[in-house]
């Protein structure tokens, strides 16, 4: 006779947790040390829950598979009022301060993911810290762009109804897990911490009709981060035809505006564009800067912060007006000899910034632009102006970087910098 789930009680104020458990092919006994891991760490400390609950979901023959035990578990569990669940395998252990380590963060994300710890099947105790993993993030692009072995594994917490509204995909044999976890990331409030909930126990995986290797799960997972990557751009650029208002170019000097970003000025007139510094060497760009808005129908703003070489900071980031817009496209920091002044802006804008941020790309761009030859001809007239501004007889190294090989006139390349907080929530 299988052994039945410890019952729920009442509701109280505090929230209640349940830890389900898939229990296939051979992990009966394996399940045993699992629950004893659960018990020992409920012992220690509940955290933030009146009660836990152990769940096991019972398939010893492998007939249900991972995804329908998991599912039935779910759905067991909120009909008993729970308000939490942890995914925690039948050949995976506790973390002792797990309930402890959460005690915090139920209040501001929707599911919480810890820290990869691992350790032989015959071994528990001596696990370790996956090396180069993520450690933090609450950005779904981190978990798109990531080696999916470095970021999260099954051990989470998660708001019991959202784990019932988006379920696994009974269908799949393998990469079920990841299908799930990018469509919490997609739409709630997610995020990976650097605190430890579990140990992942190698070497004592269920077999069954739907066990899979390593190598299916990789394959798998690769082609579902991949989708959601193209499913993520047509989303984003999507919009673009829309950008006037809450929209900004932000750049670190005059003509870097047309440089990176000409063909998308012309296209979309009514945006800010804001130049982070005024050239003393220069300051004939300035007046370029104004007629290139000009002829370009966008809002010029100006930082006034004197530009006093490439290896000096500069100083008045703080002044750009963040809080205005919903869209920001500036510097990149993909490359060798990125300029300081390019990390700055990128830097800043990406700590400080809450909306959605896109970064001028040479290499690994992710989104391409195609410029129609009006638009070429439009931003190399104005690079050709930036050029003659610079005071030098003859001047031509803006237009000579554009014709080169680090560039391309018929096209502007961008990658995703950071994704808005509130998309995730």
């Amino acid at each position: 006779m299988q052994p039945n789930s410890t019952s729920p009680n009442m509701q109280t104020t505090k929230p209640r947790c349940a830890i389900i458990t898939p229990v296939g092919p051979g992990h009966q006994g394996t399940y045993e040390i699992c629950a004893a891991s659960i018990k020992a760490a409920m012992s220690h400390s509940k955290g933030p829950f009146s009660e836990i609950v152990l769940h096991p979901v019972w398939d010893l023959e492998g007939k249900l598979g991972r995804s329908h035990a998991r599912n039935l578990g779910i759905k067991e569990m909120v009909a008993q009022g729970i308000d939490w669940i942890f995914f925690l395998d039948a050949d995976d252990i506790m973390d002792r301060d797990c309930f402890q380590n959460v005690a915090d963060l139920l209040g501001r994300y929707d599911a919480v993911w810890g820290l990869i710890s691992e350790a032989p099947a015959n071994a528990p105790r001596s696990h370790q810290l996956r090396k180069n993993q993520l450690e933090s993030t609450e950005s779904l692009l981190d978990i798109l762009n990531i080696p999916p072995f470095l970021t999260l594994q099954m051990g989470h917490f998660v708001r019991a109804e959202l784990a019932q509204k988006i379920g696994f995909d009974v269908t799949m044999d393998t990469g079920e897990d990841f299908k799930y976890y990018l469509q919490l990331w997609s739409s709630h409030r997610c995020a990976k911490v650097p605190r430890r909930f579990f140990i992942n126990c190698r070497g004592n995986h269920s077999t069954g009709p739907r066990s899979a290797t390593g190598l299916q799960w990789s394959k798998t997972v690769t082609q579902i981060i991949q989708q959601a990557k193209i499913a993520l751009l047509g989303q984003l650029t999507s919009r673009w035809s829309t950008l006037a208002g809450r929209t900004a170019v932000v750049v670190a000097h005059p003509s870097e505006e047309v440089l990176w970003a000409g063909g998308l000025l012309s296209d979309q007139p009514g945006l800010d564009v804001i130049v982070c510094s005024v050239p003393i060497a220069h300051p004939k760009q300035m007046l370029c800067f104004f007629d290139a808005m000009r002829q370009l129908r966008q809002n010029p703003i100006v930082i006034p912060d004197f530009d006093a070489g490439p290896q000096i900071p500069l100083r008045l980031l703080d002044l750009v007006p963040l809080g205005n817009y919903d869209t920001i496209f500036t510097h990149g920091i993909v490359g060798q000899n990125v300029p300081l002044h390019h990390q700055q802006i990128h830097h800043h804008i990406k700590s400080q910034f809450r909306g959605t941020m896109f970064t001028f790309a040479t290499k690994g761009n992710e989104i391409r632009m195609g410029l129609d030859a009006a638009s070429q001809a439009r931003k190399l007239d104005l690079i050709r102006a930036y050029d003659r501004a610079a005071c030098l007889a003859g001047s031509t190294a803006l237009e000579a970087w554009l014709m080169g090989p680090h560039a391309e006139l018929g096209a502007e390349t961008y990658n995703v910098g950071k994704l808005p907080i509130a998309t995730q929530a």
